[in-house]
């Protein structure tokens, strides 16, 4: 099994309390200073320093996109060689990581065949299942050790990089 561990690099900007609660101290501040700075300030332009903002981070991305390029070629090869796509996340990470797997399922750009692809917390029955009678840490690697195979791929999606379950499942998979 192949794994990609795909890191994101945001956090929080809106809810300061929740940045520092989830271990995210650093950006605390500027984003407590950001709301602060805030008040007062128009809606549009609040709006437009964020459209700038995510601009800034695509161009930011753009600037080496090795990394990107490497995961779909692995994926292409893996679908190529008539095998599957596993996806895993928490929060956030799982909407994304449940986007990308319905994605490759159904139409992504073209009508073409489905791709099999599954996000593994999608089965609330299972993950539950296994978090009561092992661990929440291994919802994700006892999914693997029933369903994925040599040959399969897994994309492991975390905002922090440090989620246990997330990591773990990667940590199987390479």
């Amino acid at each position: 099994m192949t794994s990609i561990k795909y890191k994101l690099s945001y956090c929080f900007r809106m809810f300061p309390a929740f940045a520092k609660a989830a271990g995210c101290e650093r950006f605390y501040k500027s984003s407590h200073d950001r709301i602060n700075r805030w008040r007062g300030v128009p809606l549009e332009e609040r709006i437009k320093e964020d459209m700038e903002a995510s601009i800034a981070l695509k161009q930011r991305a753009m600037r080496d996109l090795k990394p990107v390029a490497e995961a779909a070629r692995l994926l292409i090869g893996v679908f190529s060689s008539g095998k599957r796509a596993f996806f895993c996340g928490n929060g956030g990470s799982a909407a994304d990581a449940q986007h990308l797997a319905a994605e490759l399922l159904g139409k992504f750009r073209k009508v073409r065949p489905s791709l099999p692809a599954l996000a593994l917390h999608t089965n609330t029955s299972a993950v539950t299942a296994i978090a009561n009678d092992f661990s929440y840490d291994e919802v994700f690697v006892r999914q693997l050790e029933g369903l994925a195979g040599p040959g399969d791929a897994l994309i492991g999606i975390s905002t922090s990089g440090r989620s246990a379950n997330v990591v773990n499942a990667v940590r199987w998979g390479a």
